[in-house]
């Protein structure tokens, strides 16, 4: 077994989501050659670099680039806010170190387009200069009654698509006196948020639109920034809508859908919902039910059907600690990472990996485009 050398930068909510998956995979997989060990965490403070390092038990630095410059590290996380992702996104693409980011990729498309054009770079004989693996984490993809659906509609059983809906539902800026944060800020907002789960569950399953028509909204145009003691500006939308539109160029067939997410539903925690309707079936799913899909076979006299898909995860996985039992959040999260070390092993490209990223922000730059036009815009 080789170990894997990782160091993440960043350890608020979701760094921590990182390490506890990295705790757990033995548990949860099998016949994996690669053993990962955090080794380096990375914070803005030299108090919670160290309260970080305690509890992992590993060294914790205030300078990102003693990770993403550092030969005894392998792999980098990039657990950070969206405007800070791009600095150490670069430098670990220079060094050529294995890299895990949290999406967004970026918090613009500029900053996207950079990302591509350091990922394409080669040498003096062509040769590509970064050559590891690079992933997002787009964990919705690893939540086995999403699985599921996918073979179903590998499998032809919904036939061709006619419409979908997929909504991501948040509470946290429904009250006018949540104070002022990042997300607030240029390059945070539901359309990178929220909407990049979204787009690539979406498009994952079946794939991106041609086009799109969007609205978005800010509830509260000024917050109170603690920080200042004084009122903002809100930069960033609450919320938005999109009407999408696939034509297949052969039959003339149109699929139409939406997508919305939004951090104004009063009540909602982490809900996601999903429904596909096509000629010869349709799908439904609730994150807030996840042990299950709920399937409808137009030709059966069943009417819906709600399969259970519990804890039955594809490889690397095994079992643990049951098929059966109910799906989680974090071990989603934990599958993700999961397939982010197995393609280290196998050197082999993710789907999910930073390609898609990008991908993912050229559509979410198209949404962005055409709220501010509220026009229809292509987003291909």
């Amino acid at each position: 077994m080789s170990e894997l050398r990782v160091g993440i930068i960043g350890f608020g909510m979701i760094g921590k989501v990182h390490a506890f998956g990295y705790r757990t995979l033995p548990f949860y997989t099998h016949g994996l050659l690669i053993r990962p060990r955090v080794t380096h965490v990375a914070t803005a403070h030299a108090e919670t670099a160290a309260a970080a390092a305690e509890l992992l038990g590993c060294r914790g630095v205030t300078d990102w680039r003693q990770i993403t410059e550092n030969p005894e590290i392998d792999a980098v996380h990039i657990c950070t806010p969206n405007r800070e992702h791009l600095a150490p996104l670069l430098s670990a693409i220079g060094q050529n170190k294995h890299i895990y980011c949290d999406k967004p990729l970026t918090s613009s498309l500029d900053e996207a387009l950079r990302v591509e054009e350091a990922l394409g770079r080669t040498g003096a004989a062509g040769e590509p200069l970064y050559t590891k693996v690079g992933m997002m984490t787009f964990h919705l993809r690893f939540i086995p009654a999403l699985i599921l659906a996918k073979r179903l509609i590998g499998e032809g059983r919904l036939g061709r698509i006619f419409e979908y809906r997929a909504a991501y539902q948040h509470s946290s800026n429904a009250a006018p006196d949540v104070p002022y944060k990042w997300k607030f800020d240029a390059g945070g907002g539901a359309i990178l948020d929220l909407g990049s789960h979204l787009a690539d569950l979406t498009d994952w399953l079946i794939g991106l639109p041609d086009e799109v028509c969007a609205e978005s909204v800010i509830a509260y145009p000024d917050r109170f920034d603690p920080k200042t003691g004084k009122e903002r500006a809100v930069l960033a939308e609450d919320a938005f809508t999109v009407q999408t539109r696939t034509a297949d160029p052969e039959s003339g067939h149109v699929t139409r859908g939406l997508i919305s997410g939004t951090k104004l539903a009063t009540g909602s925690e982490d809900e996601m919902f999903l429904e596909i309707y096509g000629e010869k079936g349709a799908v439904r799913f609730s994150l807030m039910d996840a042990h299950y899909l709920d399937y409808y076979d137009a030709a059966g006299k069943a009417g819906w059907t709600r399969l259970a898909a519990g804890a039955r995860y594809t490889e690397p996985h095994t079992g643990f600690p049951s098929p059966k039992s109910a799906a989680g959040w974090v071990r989603a999260h934990a599958a993700c990472i999961a397939q982010f070390a197995a393609s280290i092993e196998k050197g082999i490209e993710p789907e999910a990996g930073l390609r898609q990223g990008i991908r993912i922000q050229k559509f979410l730059d198209a949404v962005r485009r055409s709220a501010e036009r509220r026009a229809w815009v292509r987003a291909d």
